[in-house]
């Protein structure tokens, strides 16, 4: 499974590579600052999941995760998030996120949530017959 994070925290991005690159089976394809970034990275590597977190909230980030949802329908996108009021939580739902976690308290769930993905593609590989990849 292959990553983009996107993140305009050092520390966060940083955090996030470290979880993620103990994960059997998950490639940390780009890192990148903001999500203008991201999509050029997305077009290049093609990856499953995009996490996101971005402090600076604006029309041109909405539109710009809309695009990338509409190119890449099948990419899963992860929101991290420090405000989990209804109105953020619905704008990012709107932009086309399809989780948001509360990054002080529920920064776990992202692992959970990609360790599910992983079940699942394999899962379909093995009911389709394909051979199963897993990086060592």
């Amino acid at each position: 499974m292959k990553l983009v994070i996107t993140s305009d925290s050092e520390v966060l991005s940083t955090r996030l590579q470290s979880i993620f690159s103990g994960i059997v089976s998950v490639d940390i394809a780009a890192h990148t600052k903001d999500i203008s970034e991201a999509l050029n990275a997305i077009n290049i590597f093609a990856p499953d999941v995009l996490i996101l977190s971005q402090h600076r909230l604006d029309e041109s980030i909405s539109n710009d995760l809309k695009e990338i949802k509409l190119l890449h329908p099948h990419l899963l996108i992860i929101v991290l998030s420090d405000n989990t009021s209804s109105e953020y939580l619905n704008w990012w739902e709107k932009a086309g996120a399809d989780y948001i976690f509360d990054k002080a308290f529920h920064f776990n769930r992202v692992v959970d949530v990609l360790c599910d993905l992983l079940y699942k593609q394999q899962l379909e590989a093995i009911q389709s017959g394909q051979a199963i990849h897993v990086k060592h």
